[in-house]
């Protein structure tokens, strides 16, 4: 016991010391914050982007929990310090999976301290979790619902459940197929006497779930479906490795579930001993699946406990991936569950072997020998593989501190501010400023056909009044769409303003048809007059259109 405690001490101060900016500093976010967060500005004092329509589109994407847990936080607090207060309720959960553990008489102190070693060490773990988005549950609800199937403890596999219902769906299709498997799997070891109660369980629990579910299924705008059907998506290049969504072609199923399985057993984050380059480097995974092979082998010989949760977990996910990509999107995109299923189902094997150790010997030798052999597995991890800690997988990777003076003015400018900017150029306003725009790169989600088709649209229109090549076209889309400043980037139009203007397909091909002839030397916004600029910053303008109006009315012949 003194040994885990030596270990446990040292990893959770090298873990403090790597991730405390990321959980502390309000001014780090993660990126896609600019899709998930942005909207909850409307629970602040001003009230800022309440009537946005852009906004009000992201948030039907949130799931119930998520919201209420952002509108207590925000209120509390600003919309920068909540997403540390709901990365923090993550690590809760993840702390309460490990006391699960510890109250259980065969676990104890080696099955919590295991628990929370593999999932905190984990580098993908903390970098979903971080930013407080939605997806930071799904790992939680993973560690909680392991936890109670270890324990036996159904009524904390439910809680789980419905927690990733009310948070992240996809981990509830994972849990929820797991959790099928887990308890026939338990039924037939026991006897199959019991298989009518095992359903009976399983069909309550698929209830639960099914209720907790039902608001994020009915939250959606019936503008914005229906969800693209594979057929359609190949169709449409944002679903392309040269689009959005980077999703189609699916990839090679046995190399991404391999490699993601064995993650657990790959180099993760900064090495104690030096990131030099070590001879066994290239056999790594290789040696991954010999520890694998090792795992389940100590299963086999009775050395440990049948990893039934462990399996019953791989199971479910692998079976929800492919019923995911045969009825893809309505499961959302199948890369998570081997993204985010695979890769913690190696991590729940060693849990599951290791928290098991000796099951067969005798109490006085079993739990001295469990307890060493598991920390000599942890601190071997963290010694030879790696603390978990990647500053550049840390999951906050956007800083307020980024073009902050524009950002400062910009959040100066009236409530109903309305920023037209190419989508590269824009992203980051309403998050850091809360004031609206025309559309950024992460607001474009092309999921919904109808939501996608506007989407399109209003990104189109915009390129037609960013490189307009007359004053009319510029002012009518203003005026149509109550855009108050335009957002230029004069690195955008150069001659080479055709390559600068990129951003992904399909809208990379509707540019250089569209535009790809035009002089740049005929575009209005190239040199815009003096007198409609508000506000100079690098290489950014930022452009009244009231005085943009004005200044073309007095001055017609004006280039």
């Amino acid at each position: 016991m003194l040994a885990i405690w030596l270990v446990l001490a040292v990893f959770f101060w090298a873990w403090a010391k790597g991730h405390g900016s990321s959980l502390t500093n309000p001014d780090l976010q993660n990126d896609d914050a600019r899709t998930a967060i942005f909207q909850y500005h409307r629970w602040e004092p001003d009230a800022a982007l309440k009537d946005d329509p852009i906004a009000n589109e992201m948030l039907t994407y949130q799931p119930p929990l998520v919201r209420g847990l952002y509108f207590v936080f925000v209120k509390a607090t600003n919309i920068f310090v909540a997403t540390k207060l709901v990365q923090a309720v993550c690590l809760l959960i993840i702390l309460a999976a490990a006391f699960v553990l510890l109250r259980a008489k065969r676990f104890g102190l080696l099955g919590a301290s295991l628990l929370l070693f593999i999932f905190l060490r984990d580098t993908w773990v903390m970098n979903r979790i971080a930013g407080g988005l939605p997806r930071a549950f799904a790992f939680p609800c993973f560690a909680l619902w392991f936890a109670g199937a270890l324990a036996a403890k159904g009524g904390i596999r439910r809680v789980a459940i419905v927690v990733s219902a009310l948070t992240y769906p996809s981990a509830l299709a994972m849990l929820v197929a797991a959790e099928g498997i887990f308890v026939m799997a338990n039924r037939f070891r026991e006897s199959k006497t019991h298989l009518l109660s095992g359903f009976k369980h399983y069909a309550i629990t698929l209830l639960l779930a099914l209720v907790a579910v039902s608001p994020s299924l009915m939250s959606g705008d019936s503008r914005d479906g229906p969800i693209y059907s594979l057929a359609e998506a190949k169709l449409e290049p944002a679903f392309g490795k040269s689009g959005r969504l980077w999703i189609l072609p699916f990839d090679e199923p046995r190399h991404v579930f391999g490699w993601e399985f064995a993650s657990t057993f790959m180099p993760q984050g900064q090495l104690p001993l030096g990131n030099e380059p070590r001879a066994m480097d290239e056999h790594l995974p290789q040696f991954a699946f010999v520890l694998i092979a090792l795992l389940m082998a100590f299963s086999v010989m009775g050395l440990a406990a049948p990893p039934v949760a462990a399996i019953a977990f791989f199971c479910g996910c692998a079976v929800m991936y492919f019923v995911a990509c045969r009825f893809a999107f309505h499961l959302y995109s199948p890369e998570r569950f081997y993204s985010f299923g695979m890769h913690i189902a190696g991590a729940l094997l060693l849990i599951n072997v290791l928290a098991t150790f000796g099951d067969s010997f005798h109490e006085r030798v079993r739990y001295p020998l469990r307890n060493f052999v598991g920390a000599l597995a942890m601190g071997g991890l963290w010694l030879f593989y790696g603390t978990g800690y990647d500053p550049k997988l840390s999951g906050t990777n956007i800083s307020r501190n980024h073009n902050r003076p524009l950002n400062e003015f910009v959040a100066s400018l009236p409530l109903n501010a309305r920023i037209a900017g190419h989508p590269m150029d824009s992203d980051d306003i309403p998050l850091w400023a809360a004031r609206a725009t025309m559309g950024g790169f992460e607001t474009l989600q092309p999921w919904l056909k109808g939501s996608w088709l506007r989407q399109k649209k209003r990104t189109e229109d915009t390129f037609f009044a960013l490189y307009a090549t007359d004053r009319t076209t510029a002012l009518d889309y203003a005026r149509k769409n109550g855009v108050t400043h335009f957002l230029i980037n004069e690195q955008r139009y150069r001659a080479d303003f055709v390559s600068k203007a990129r951003t992904f397909e399909p809208f990379n091909t509707f540019f250089r048809g569209t535009f790809g002839t035009i002089p740049h030397r005929s575009l209005i916004f190239q040199h815009p007059p003096a007198e409609a600029i508000v506000y100079t910053y690098g290489r950014f303008q930022v452009i009244s259109v009231a005085r943009l109006t004005r200044f073309w009315a007095a001055h017609p012949e004006a280039p």
